[in-house]
């Protein structure tokens, strides 16, 4: 007779008490029926899967090649924590909306860690935030544990242990539903208190500034005919960015002078109500583009650091050049290197670094936006 100890923190993980005896653990996806991996274990000892992510576990013990115990993974009302890895304002508004379709699907109860928890909160009342503090004082509480983020080694490989897909071969929001074993398709966030029907302003907000320069629209020109171009519609073109001026010695980044100067370390809520009122949001593959997706305004995202497939799409205009070099961020032979705020890898130090974008003409925006306005 032996009991079985169990819990999906982080993968299937069991622990064998009872009659002493040479057992093996067998443990197989339930609905393909593939032998994922077994194991020898004995009493007292332990074993847990290399997959951390969602797989419907089946779980075997034989003893003498006969199977004298089996149990499935039954998510019905536990108690599930998923914890998104990422500060990153883009990455928490891509992933959040899959939690209350996972918990759902399994009828559980999902308590979710993140940084900005209280943008959601209110929107998925079938989803409890907390912090890192309260899952750890309350660990064995959770029978399962699931983690969604950007999970690259040292040597730019994909950690196929806790995502069985590369988040850079895919659209971002696809790493979620990969986690969590859910169909993918689309969604959007829900923000709390969001007014869809607040009237628009004759207003376009921009957003100009990033995090490497290999995101920025490097063209020099671009900003400053895009707003004058708006300007002569009679828009006012109000820049939301954080900061005014941004980069790093090798490269300072100003806001259009043609631009109203909205900068500042402002709350999101404040930020949510400027771009809802706005007509149009332009700016990067970035933070705040993803936050207007969200907010329903619609988006003219320009990048050439990132394939098209990466961001959203609906309600989303996107400026990319195919016949330059691009895509740097979707290559899975490469690593992005934060400590260099110039990385291009590969044309730093040539004419064409930062091509992707410096190609990218005011012209080819101005005719995006004549088609939206």
């Amino acid at each position: 007779m032996i009991n079985l100890r169990l819990n999906y923190r982080d993968g299937a993980h069991i622990e064998i008490s009872g009659d002493p005896g040479n057992y093996t653990a067998v443990f197989e996806n339930e609905n393909t029926g593939e032998e994922i991996w077994r194991c020898d274990i004995g009493v007292g000892e332990w074993a847990k899967t290399y997959q951390k992510y969602y797989i419907p576990w089946r779980i075997s013990i034989l003893r003498d090649g006969n199977k004298i115990y089996q149990t499935s993974l039954d998510l019905n009302g536990k108690r599930v924590a998923v914890f998104i890895e990422s500060s990153s304002l883009g990455d928490n508004l891509a992933w959040i909306p899959y939690l209350s379709e996972f918990g759902n699907k399994h009828n559980c109860e999902i308590h979710c860690v993140s940084n900005l928890g209280y943008l959601f909160k209110d929107s998925y009342s079938d989803v409890t935030f907390i912090s890192f503090d309260e899952y750890s004082k309350n660990e064995s509480s959770y029978f399962a544990k699931y983690r969604i983020g950007w999970f690259i080694k040292e040597n730019a490989e994909s950690n196929t242990s806790l995502c069985p897909n590369d988040i850079r071969t895919q659209p971002m929001q696809k790493s979620a539903t990969d986690v969590l074993g859910l169909e993918y398709r689309e969604m959007r966030p829900i923000i709390n208190g969001l007014d869809q029907d607040r009237p628009k302003k004759n207003k376009v907000t921009i957003g100009i500034q990033s995090t490497s320069q290999a995101k920025y629209w490097n063209n020099e020109d671009g900003w400053n005919k895009v707003c004058e171009y708006l300007i002569q519609k009679g828009y006012d073109v109000v820049d939301i960015d954080k900061d005014k001026v941004f980069g790093s010695p090798e490269k300072w980044n100003t806001i259009p002078d043609l631009a109203k100067d909205d900068t500042g370390n402002i709350p999101l809520y404040d930020r949510i109500k400027s771009i809802s009122e706005s007509k149009l949001f332009i700016g990067l593959g970035s933070g705040l583009s993803w936050l207007a997706w969200a907010v329903g305004t619609p988006v003219v995202l320009i990048s050439g650091f990132s394939k098209p497939y990466t961001e959203p799409s609906e309600g989303v205009t996107r400026i990319f050049n195919p016949d330059v070099c691009n895509g740097c961020f979707n290559d899975p032979s490469l690593k992005i290197d934060p400590s260099d705020w110039m990385w291009c890898p590969r044309k730093k130090g040539t004419p064409e670094q930062f091509v992707c974008t410096k190609s990218i003409t005011p012209e080819m925006v101005i005719s995006e936006l004549e088609k939206l306005i």
